[in-house]
């Protein structure tokens, strides 16, 4: 498949519309390094290159799928997709959540708002560990986060967002393993999937002790689609 029939695949997955318009000086990245790489993570990369949530070297450069995320690079990419980038500059302003958390680095505001809106936590040694990989099972967790489910879910960490990961199918165009540090291509996936995702909120259950998921809107998608109108529209 030519990658600008990968492009339109990508901008009919998010939006599953008839057409989309575009200003006439208008170019989506058109990555030379993805050939190898699956169909429907090609589509992932280039729906959220589209939305700017994940950026490569532009027009005609290399995406890296292959190459993995640090916590803090990750903490940017949670926050672009949730739609919370215009918070970005107050949380820089505060102190910084965590002792390894420098003041004054491009990423402190990314990962104050991650920690703040709860999509982030750091270890119980008091770090956050910016410059550590990313795991899978933590990109699971946090973009679980993001369409709304909390550490309320049965069982204990990771296993209970492995499980909803699973269920959600979220994870459905990778070869999940937990443990194992993500790559950028694998983001892509699983942050594509996300954004297809009703937002959920929890209300308490009338019948049992405990807590039931409600759908709602994907207020984030809606985030997102409003970046991408500004951008390409």
């Amino acid at each position: 498949m030519k990658k600008f029939l990968v492009v339109l695949l990508a901008l009919a997955m998010v939006f599953g519309l008839g057409s989309v318009a575009f200003a006439a000086d208008t170019q989506i990245a058109d990555y030379a390094d993805l050939a190898g790489v699956p169909a429907e993570q090609q589509a992932a990369i280039y729906r959220l290159t589209a939305l700017g949530v994940l950026a490569g070297d532009g027009v005609g450069g290399d995406f890296r799928p292959e190459d993995t995320i640090t916590r803090a690079e990750f903490a940017k990419i949670a926050i672009f997709l949730a739609g919370k980038a215009d918070a970005v500059d107050l949380y820089a302003s505060f102190a910084p959540a965590y002792a390894d958390v420098q003041d004054g680095t491009w990423y402190e505001g990314y990962v104050n708002a991650a920690v703040a809106f709860g999509y982030m936590k750091g270890y119980t040694d008091g770090t956050f560990k910016p410059g550590q990989t990313v795991t899978m099972q933590e990109v699971a967790t946090v973009l679980l986060r993001i369409a709304g489910y909390t550490d309320a879910l049965k069982g204990t960490w990771p296993n209970d967002y492995i499980r909803k990961a699973n269920d959600t199918e979220i994870i459905a165009y990778v070869d999940f393993v937990g443990p194992r540090a993500a790559t950028r291509a694998e983001v892509a996936s699983i942050a594509n999937e996300t954004l297809d995702l009703n937002m959920v909120a929890e209300v308490e259950n009338e019948v049992a002790a405990g807590l039931v998921e409600k759908t709602g809107n994907p207020h984030f998608v809606y985030d997102s689609y409003r970046r991408f109108v500004q951008m390409y529209g």
